[in-house]
C-alpha cells in the first residue's frame, strides 16, 4: 500500500502545481508585473481598473492559502486512516512477505477515498482558472464564489458516499467545520451586500476563509486542536462526547 500511495500521490501533486501554476500566471501577471501607463494601455491591463487587481490579488492569496492547507490536510489523512492503520494490523506489510488480510473488521476505502480526493484537487484547478473572471451570476455571485462554494462543501458529499464506512469518523468534523465557515461566509457577504457593493462584500466574506486557514494551518503544525477544542466546549457534552 505504502509504494501504490507513493505513486498515486503524485498526481495529485502534479494537479495541485498545475493549479498553482495557472493562478499565479492568470493572476500573477497583474498583480506581480505593473506597467507604466503608456505600455499598460496597449496591452490587457487596459481592460483591468484597480479594483479588479485588488480583487485578483485577494482571491490569489485566499487560493494558495487553502489549496496548501487541504493539500496537506490530505496527506495527513491518508497517512492515518490507510499508511499508519495498515501499518498496525499487517506488520508484514512493505517486507518480502505475503501480506495478511487484516481482521479487525476495519472498513476503509482507499480506491473511494482517491477518488474523492482526485476530484476535489481538480476543482482547485477550475477554481485557479476562475481567479481572474470577474463576471457575476444572479444576486452577485461570482464563479470564484461558486466554486469556493463547491471546495469547501466538498467534504459533505465525500461525508455521505463514506457513510458505510469507519474513515467517515475522519471525515465528519472536518466535513461540518468547513460547512459552517462556508455558513458564515456566505452571511458576511450578502449582509455586506445589503449596504455596499458586490466586490466589497466579497472580498469582506474572504476574512472568514482566512481565518478558518489560520486555524487550520495551528493544527496542522503544532497537532493541537484549534477548532476541536472550541467546538468541544460549545456542544452539550453528550453529543461532544461522540466527537471527541
Amino acid at each position: 500500500m505504502l509504494r501504490l500511495h507513493s505513486h498515486a500521490f503524485y498526481l495529485y501533486s502534479a494537479i495541485v502545481g498545475l493549479a498553482i501554476r495557472e493562478a499565479l500566471v492568470g493572476a500573477g501577471r497583474h498583480i506581480f508585473i505593473p506597467l507604466p501607463p503608456a505600455a499598460a494601455s496597449a496591452s490587457a491591463y487596459s481592460t483591468l481598473a484597480p479594483w479588479q487587481i485588488h480583487l485578483e490579488a485577494f482571491r490569489l492569496v485566499l487560493f494558495l492559502f487553502t489549496i496548501s492547507c487541504f493539500y496537506f490536510g490530505c496527506g495527513l489523512y491518508f497517512e492515518k486512516v490507510h499508511i499508519h492503520s495498515e501499518a498496525l494490523v499487517n506488520p508484514r506489510a512493505g517486507t518480502d512477505r505475503p501480506e495478511e488480510t487484516a481482521t479487525t473488521g476495519n472498513k476503509k476505502s482507499y480506491g473511494l477515498d482517491f477518488g474523492m480526493g482526485l476530484i476535489h484537487f481538480l476543482i482547485f484547478f477550475a477554481w485557479a482558472i476562475a481567479i481572474t473572471d470577474h463576471s457575476r451570476y444572479s444576486w452577485g455571485v461570482s464563479p470564484f464564489l461558486v466554486f469556493l462554494t463547491a471546495i469547501f462543501l466538498y467534504d459533505l458529499v465525500w461525508l455521505v458516499v463514506s457513510a458505510r464506512l469507519d474513515s467517515v469518523e475522519e471525515i465528519k468534523l472536518w466535513a461540518w467545520v468547513c460547512a459552517f465557515f462556508w455558513f458564515i461566509g456566505a452571511v458576511v457577504f450578502f449582509g455586506v451586500r445589503a449596504w455596499k457593493n458586490d466586490v466589497v462584500a466579497e472580498e469582506a466574506c474572504y476574512f472568514v476563509f482566512y481565518f478558518y486557514l489560520c486555524g487550520d494551518v495551528i493544527e496542522l503544525f503544532s497537532g493541537k486542536p484549534f477548532f476541536l477544542k472550541w467546538i468541544l466546549k460549545a456542544l452539550p457534552s453528550h453529543v461532544a462526547g461522540s466527537l471527541n
